[in-house]
């Protein structure tokens, strides 16, 4: 069995990078103090791959195709119980439907096998809506039994409640799509972390709001939830699969990192530490993947949550939004 990713000891140097100084450029400090965090934090970025790699030549072997294979069809599993148990509640929103839309489409792309018809199926029973189909899929696909999977769904809203619901002002991030790609970008390119930089980014219509999605690298990629009304990011989602190794956690972390300096580039070095410290990514024995806080900076809200079965989600929104 794999070490969970917060007791890898490069877990917490790579928080250390974030922490002390990895988006330091970002803040506004003297030039010369800021190029030299800068480049210390790199240099120790760096160091710490480096050796790193040298130490997993002795202790890790990569994962194999079964085993990744496994991971897509976990997390497609669990996105799809996700949608099971809101709409058997009538919880499920327009908003969390087309993210689990986006997650399913995103998995079932990297699923291969005789199987893979299968799970495309039910991926097309959730973008239809069609509950029943969707449970009888879940179960056959092996799915993990739950209370809601025996139950009827709730009655559905009213029109009235529904219209009430909609006519309300949805909350954003402060930015448009591009002002948000433009902003992770500069963040990822002043650290010289072009290999977490974000290409063009497609905007899927939506029944109620529109999303895009794009894949930051093999264990992490980030969702958008993009307001109809005026084309601003309502919030932004990172999606982390880790699967033990330090490329994964530093994909991982980096983004959470970029994520919070590119949405609140005001915050100073010790702001973001606080920011962590909230989250509880810097207490001590914290479990990755039962982490599930929230903290509320200059507007925007951070939330992070992990689970096994779906990994690490870190949440960009708008505080005021209830």
């Amino acid at each position: 069995m794999k070490k969970p990713i917060h007791k890898k000891w490069w877990f917490w140097v790579i928080v250390g990078i974030i922490v002390m100084g990895a988006l330091g450029s970002l803040v506004d400090e003297p030039e010369k103090n800021a190029n030299s965090v800068k480049s210390e934090a790199i240099s120790e970025k760096k160091a710490t791959t480096a050796s790193v790699n040298k130490q997993e030549k002795k202790d890790i072997t990569e994962p194999t195709e079964e085993e990744w294979q496994a991971n897509y069809k976990d997390i497609l599993l669990s996105e799809a119980r996700t949608y099971i148990e809101l709409t058997v509640k009538g919880t499920m929103s327009q908003e969390r439907l087309e993210s689990a839309k986006g997650v399913l489409k995103q998995q079932i792309e990297k699923i291969t096998g005789p199987d893979k018809e299968k799970f495309n199926q039910l991926v097309k029973a959730v973008e239809k809506e069609n509950l029943k189909e969707a449970k009888r899929l879940y179960i056959s696909l092996g799915g993990k039994d739950f209370e809601e999977l025996k139950k009827e769904p709730a009655p559905k809203e009213t029109e009235s409640k529904k219209t009430t619901v909609q006519s309300s002002k949805p909350g954003d991030i402060g930015m448009d799509v591009e002002g948000f790609r433009k902003a992770f970008n500069s963040t990822a390119t002043n650290l010289n972390l072009a290999d977490l930089t974000i290409g063009k980014l497609k905007v899927q219509d939506g029944a109620v709001q529109d999303v895009f999605s794009y894949k930051i690298s093999e264990y992490v990629y980030l969702q958008g939830i993009v307001n109809k009304s005026d084309g601003s990011v309502r919030e932004v989602t990172m999606i982390g699969a880790g699967d033990g190794t330090p490329q994964s956690g530093t994909d991982i972390l980096l983004t959470i990192g970029l994520v919070i300096a590119s949405t609140n580039p005001g915050l100073t070095t010790e702001e973001r530490a606080g920011v962590l410290q909230d989250l509880g990514l810097l207490s001590e024995g914290v479990d990755i993947t039962q982490i599930n806080q929230s903290t509320k900076r200059n507007g925007i809200k951070y939330t992070i949550k992990g689970s096994k079965e779906l990994g690490i989600w870190f949440i960009a929104s708008d505080a005021n939004e209830k």
